[in-house]
């Protein structure tokens, strides 16, 4: 890994976690909410943030001009830090299990209220 590749590496991985950080906690506060619909909107985004099975965050455009003005076509992460995106997602989850089991989980019935 070149200077730069490793620098470029480090600024997807950054970026990335922080996205996944910003949808978790908007996650949460949907949970506390009570907001189905976007506990589910957010849990997807946090999770897109891993792209395809395969990792390529590539965009695939079909035009001529160079690669270099445009970075986000080389954009995908090493596999190191691509571990590392995919637990930190993994990490929020418990969150989101425990919520749907909640609300899966019919209320039960104190027989002595």
């Amino acid at each position: 890994l070149t200077p730069a590749q490793a620098a470029e590496q480090s600024r997807l991985l950054t970026d990335a976690t922080r996205r996944v950080q910003e949808h978790a906690y908007y996650m949460k506060q949907a949970i506390e909410g009570d907001d189905l619909p976007m506990v589910l909107d957010r849990a997807a985004s946090m999770l897109s943030e891993l792209g395809d099975p395969n990792h390529h965050h590539h965009h695939h455009h079909h035009h001529s001009s160079s690669p270099d003005h445009h970075p986000h076509l080389k954009t995908t992460l090493n596999p190191k830090n691509y571990y590392e995106l995919h637990m930190r997602c993994l990490d929020e989850l418990p969150n989101l299990e425990s919520y749907l089991i909640e609300l899966s989980t019919p209320p039960t019935i104190d027989p002595l209220a």
